[in-house]
């Protein structure tokens, strides 16, 4: 097993020698004359201990001690200071600064054997239990972010998409869904295979999300549909050139998304009304609009209410 690494930062040689001496049979030890010059060598190293002397020239302890806090790289690493003192308000600031413990001098090697021990420990047991709570976190995030979206394209499934949408119209009073459905998609399954179906909505699904508004949020609702929710107050006017957009950058890729054969998609629009709609309702009224779409020739868009 790797020895744990201890700086021992003491202006005078002897203690150092002493200290090392009393450690080196256990831990890696590396030695300091002054607070700049350990402070130097933390830019560049590190180490899972640090014992400081506060009585030193040009930087005391409590001086070395506060630029190691205050700096992200250092400022975990566990801080013993040393001191010949035996004063209650040291020991006291020590610790207001962030230091773990004192060791007193003259050095009695069993207590200070003791107290290292004591520290690493408690540091060691620390960082399992960050990383235990950081990985547990990751992986409920990862499985949130598995469970709501769609295996397939990544897009957002139809069930959290419902619920961001329930939520941005309480809040806002407004919103337009748009349901897209990709024109003949079961010839490309028949004609094709599956796989070809999937290469086809994945494709599409990357071209969607690429051309979303910063306003906007899509997923897939099952098969070859899929909903973009644009959230705010917005006119017919404004939503019937946004579809028109849609539909036009959607067809200006083309053969990226569909390489088998010629691609088009129709499209029901529906608007909220302030007060009266959810993401049922206005999945209703999209669903509509995109049936007289179908009805019609396909390859074109509705807004729902609008002749």
């Amino acid at each position: 097993m790797e020895k744990k690494k201890i700086l021992v930062v003491d202006d005078v040689v002897a203690n150092l020698k002493y200290v090392a001496k009393t450690l080196e049979e256990s831990y890696e030890v590396v030695c300091s004359k002054s607070g700049k010059k350990a402070i130097a060598y933390l830019e560049e190293k590190t180490v899972d201990l640090i014992l400081l002397d506060i009585m030193m020239p040009e930087m005391d302890g409590f001086e070395v001690l506060s630029s190691l806090k205050v700096n992200p790289k250092t400022a975990a690493i566990p801080i013993i200071m040393l001191t010949a003192e035996q004063d209650k308000e040291l020991e006291l600031k020590g610790l207001s600064f962030g230091a773990q413990d004192f060791i007193s001098k003259p050095f009695v090697p069993e207590i200070m054997m003791a107290r290292v021990e004591r520290i690493l420990e408690l540091f060691t047991l620390r960082k399992y239990l960050e990383l235990e709570l950081k990985t547990k976190e990751e992986q409920v995030r990862h499985m949130k972010s598995i469970s709501s979206t769609d295996d397939l394209t990544g897009l957002w499934k139809r069930g959290y998409l419902r619920q961001q949408v329930n939520l941005a119209l309480e809040r806002d009073k407004c919103g337009c869904l748009f349901i897209i459905d990709i024109d003949n998609f079961k010839q490309i399954n028949d004609s094709f295979g599956h796989i070809a179906g999937d290469t086809v909505l994945m494709n599409f699904a990357k071209k969607l999300k690429n051309n979303l508004e910063p306003d906007e949020q899509a997923a897939r609702l099952g098969g070859d549909e899929f909903i973009i929710f644009k959230a705010g107050a917005h006119s017919h006017e404004k939503i019937r050139e946004r579809a028109g957009a849609i539909l036009q950058q959607l067809q200006n890729h083309e053969m990226e998304i569909n390489p088998y054969g010629k691609f088009s998609i129709s499209m029901g629009v529906a608007l909220s009304k302030e007060n009266e709609e959810d993401f049922d309702m206005l999945y209703s009224c999209a669903d509509k609009a995109l049936y007289y779409v179908k009805q019609n020739g396909k390859n074109s868009f509705h807004i729902f209410g609008i002749i």
